[in-house]
């Protein structure tokens, strides 16, 4: 997909203002992702387990549910709805109503059947009744005892769409009285690791190329690192440390990369590369740190050399896809992480 990008906190112009619809199914995409909290947890007030949400499963695939992340998916479009704290609700509904106030041709709707959750619905470029080039909801579930924020897209971005279907799944939402764990379905990098087969990589991500990516020991993430400067961008990386790794997707790169991990394997074929270097891990895991997502895999400890590649460079779906679509479409742009022990080890 060709949308804009803001690499590394370098936006467009003022001036390219026809680009606003755009950013935000961009924002949506990159609000995909987020740190996890435990379930109920919050600086702000407790927030609703996404567990409790009642799906219509006759109308939308069910992506992923978990305490923090409920993805609805059809041929169509795509659903994300992440909770809200309770001290956070009245923040994200003013800054919705400014934006709608800033942007022309937008406005706020407040939808609600007989039993439903309130649904605010915020459309941006509208072009009829229910058409727009972006919409954004926020929804109160019986009677405001949670919250959720949900972002809608078409698959096929780029142009305005009929949000009517959205708003008919949001409406149809029912809130169980307490999370339903039997019913928890994990993220696709989660699922993936869980039924990989043999010769495959050990583990598949799809981060947010918009910062430096790091990997390395778990410990090593959570130092505070300096900033790095324009000759480490020319160099695809750095060595932070001896446990941890840092490198910079290319300028080209799509807005959601896909990351491929391999264990003790030399790539087979042509690619780009970006970065090399040598990675210490200890403790059994290796860490991936996006901008603000961090994924694990379990890996032997050992001293390993790094070797990081770029694969059909250029080539992007012309759909939204969702991250399990993602892994299998080994004819797009991806990264790829190859770690080798040393023979020391």
């Amino acid at each position: 997909m060709n949308l804009p990008r803001f690499r590394f906190g370098r936006p467009f112009p003022d001036s390219a203002l026809w680009i606003v619809p755009t950013v935000l199914v961009c924002a949506g995409l990159m609000f995909r992702s987020h740190l996890p909290r435990k379930p109920g947890a919050g600086l702000m007030g407790p927030t609703i387990d996404l567990r409790r949400v009642i799906v219509p499963t006759d109308v939308v695939r069910i992506e992923e549910q978990s305490s923090q992340m409920l993805e609805l998916v059809t041929d169509e479009w795509i659903l994300w709805l992440t909770p809200i704290e309770r001290g956070r609700v009245e923040g994200q509904l003013s800054s919705e109503r400014q934006m709608v106030r800033r942007l022309p041709g937008s406005r706020e709707e407040v939808l609600q059947d007989r039993g439903s959750p309130v649904v605010h619905r915020f459309l941006y470029g509208t072009k009829g009744p229910s058409c727009a080039d972006s919409v954004r909801y926020v929804v109160s579930f019986n009677n405001g005892s949670g919250w959720a924020f949900v972002f809608g897209v078409p698959r096929h971005a780029g142009a305005p769409f009929d949000v009517t279907p959205f708003d008919k799944v949001l409406l149809s939402l029912r809130l169980a009285e307490k999370p339903r764990p039997e019913f928890e379905v994990p993220p696709a990098w989660l699922a993936y690791q869980s039924r990989r087969a043999n010769g495959s990589a050990i583990a598949k991500f799809v981060v947010n190329p918009e910062a430096p990516l790091q990997l390395g020991r778990d410990k090593a993430l959570d130092r505070d690192w300096s900033l790095f400067s324009d000759a480490d961008f020319r160099r695809g990386g750095r060595q932070l440390a001896p446990d941890l790794v840092e490198f910079y997707a290319k300028p080209t790169a799509p807005v959601s990369l896909r990351l491929d991990v391999w264990l003790d394997t030399q790539p087979t074929d042509r690619r780009e590369s970006v970065f090399d270097a040598t990675l210490d891990l200890d403790d059994g895991k290796l860490s991936i740190q996006g901008f603000d997502e961090r994924f694990h895999v379990s890996m032997p400890p050992g001293h390993y050399n790094v070797s990081i590649t770029r694969v059909n460079a250029g080539e992007e779906s012309d759909l939204i896809l969702t991250h399990g679509e993602y892994f299998q479409r080994d004819d797009l742009e991806r990264y790829e992480i190859f770690l080798n022990r040393r023979r020391s080890d």
